[in-house]
């Protein structure tokens, strides 16, 4: 996070060097987590690193996530369980093609 404002002193663009996701891009593709953390950086830009933990937590979490992904793993573990325990009682069957015994895709 930028704390000194060098691109209007010198006109020089150093937030690609402070952040993760701002650097240049192969193919010119945004990453992943770009805007999560183009908006965290834009709510905690000038307010200082005390304030910006407290009023800029939810994008701070929401970067981490897109970073993490703990969330969403946890909800394909779940579904995961799910899914063989329902196959266990034999209440839900795969399609073929799901267990790779469907016929091929031309």
């Amino acid at each position: 996070m930028p704390f000194l404002d060098m691109q209007k002193r010198f006109g020089i663009n150093l937030d690609q060097w402070w952040t993760i996701q701002s650097a240049e891009q192969p193919y010119k593709f945004p990453a992943r987590c770009h805007a999560f953390e183009k908006e965290w950086i834009e709510c905690a830009h000038g307010i200082g690193t005390t304030w910006a933990v407290k009023e800029c937590k939810i994008k701070h979490d929401d970067f981490v996530e897109c970073l993490l992904r703990r969330k969403t793993m946890k909800r394909m573990d779940t579904i995961w369980r799910q899914q063989e325990k329902l196959m266990k009682e034999g209440k839900y069957t795969p399609p073929p093609h799901h267990m790779g015994k469907g016929e091929p895709q031309p």
